[in-house]
C-alpha cells in the first residue's frame, strides 16, 4: 500500500520518462537498417525449404491418385457385387420356372446336387476304426467339433458314408 506522505527522488521519477522515450527512438532507426538492406537466408535454408515443397506436392500428387484409384476400386467391387445379386436372382427365377414346368406336365423336378458341404466331427477319438481315423485326417477332422468345407465329389461322398455315425 502506498502512503501518501512518500515522496520520489528525482531521479527515480524521470527515469521512467527517459525509458518511453528510448525505445520509440530507437524503433525508427531499426525501421531504417531494415528497410535498405535486408540479410540473405542461408542456404542451407533455401534448399530445405525447396525439398520439403517438392516433397507436399509429390505427395498431394500421389493422394490425389490414390483418391481416384480407390473410388475405382470401390466402383469395380460395387458392379460385381450388383453381377452376383443379379445371377442368384436369375438362379432363383430359373428353379422356380422349372418346378412350375415339372407341375403344369405332371412331373417331377430334381434340383441339382450341391457342389459344397460343411463337415463337422461330433465324435470323439476313442473306439475309431483305423479306417475312419484315417479318413478323418485326410478331411482334417483331427479334433471333435472341427469343420471344414469339402468339395463334393464321388471320392468325397463315398469317404463321407464311411465315416458317417
Amino acid at each position: 500500500l502506498c502512503h501518501p506522505f512518500v515522496i520520489m527522488p528525482p531521479k527515480a521519477a524521470a527515469a521512467p520518462a527517459a525509458k518511453a522515450a528510448a525505445p520509440a527512438a530507437a524503433k525508427p532507426a531499426a525501421a531504417k537498417a531494415a528497410a535498405g538492406t535486408s540479410v540473405p537466408a542461408p542456404e542451407s535454408f533455401l534448399k530445405k525449404r525447396k525439398t520439403l515443397d517438392e516433397i507436399k506436392a509429390k505427395r498431394a500428387v500421389a493422394k490425389a491418385d490414390k483418391v481416384k484409384k480407390n473410388k475405382q476400386t470401390r466402383r469395380l467391387i460395387f458392379k460385381r457385387a450388383e453381377k452376383y445379386v443379379k445371377e442368384y436372382r436369375q438362379q432363383e427365377k430359373d428353379l422356380i420356372r422349372h418346378k412350375r414346368q415339372a407341375k403344369n406336365n405332371n412331373g417331377f423336378y430334381i434340383s441339382p446336387e450341391p457342389k459344397l458341404a460343411f463337415v463337422t466331427r461330433i465324435r470323439g477319438i476313442n473306439c475309431v476304426a483305423p479306417q475312419t481315423r484315417k479318413i478323418l485326417q485326410l478331411l482334417r477332422l483331427r479334433q471333435i467339433h472341427n469343420g471344414v468345407f469339402v468339395k463334393l465329389n464321388k471320392a468325397t461322398i463315398t469317404m463321407l458314408r464311411l465315416v458317417e455315425p
